[in-house]
This record gives structure tokens, sequence and C-alpha cells, in this order.
């Protein structure tokens, strides 16, 4: 489900200052661009589904039913409206998967 919505990056783009700095930040410079790209878009991935765990379960089929549309709209302004402070909360996620990607 999840994986069949098309979903703008430019948000997480943005908090890293850019594709080269994200990469640089994930220890994957050194991979091809293809491999860059599919890790970079996992990555994204994972943060979106992380910030889906905080939406209240009474919102889960509303939630569902947006998704399934592939309305990225909508599915943000669900997001921002029960989401306690997003931008903080959206911070705090992709710091947690930064550390999950990054090397060990």
């Amino acid at each position: 489900m999840i994986d069949q919505l098309q979903f703008t990056p430019e948000d997480t783009l943005a908090y890293f200052g850019g594709l080269d700095q994200l990469v640089s930040t994930l220890g994957i410079a050194d991979s091809s661009s293809e491999m860059q790209m599919i890790i970079v878009s996992k990555f994204m991935e994972l943060v979106f589904k992380r910030m889906l765990l905080h939406v209240p379960k009474e919102k889960s089929a509303a939630l569902s039913s947006i998704i399934e549309g592939g309305d990225g709209d909508a599915l943000l302004h669900i997001l921002k409206e029960h989401i306690p402070d997003f931008e903080k909360t959206f911070q705090e996620e992709i710091a947690r998967t930064v550390l999950e990607f990054s090397p060990k």
C-alpha cells in the first residue's frame, strides 16, 4: 500500500541541504549513483512509515483510504493535522533513521 503512493522528497532533502549532503550523511558517497538513489529512496520511505506511526489509531481508516488513493497532499495534511508538533517529530524521525542507516 505505502509503496504505491508517490511522495515528493523535497522536505527531507531540504532538511539535509540537498541530495549530496544526505548521501554524505548516510555514508554512501562511494556507492554508485544507482545504489545511492535506492538507499535514499528506502531511507525516505522509512522516515515516512515512522511518521505514520504517530497518527492516532482512530484515524487509521481515513489514513488507509488516503494512502490507497495516492493523494500525497491529503496525506501530508492528515499527518500535520494529527501529529502534534509535526516539524519536531519529523526531525526526530529523520535523526533516528539516520542512526539506523549509518555505517556501524
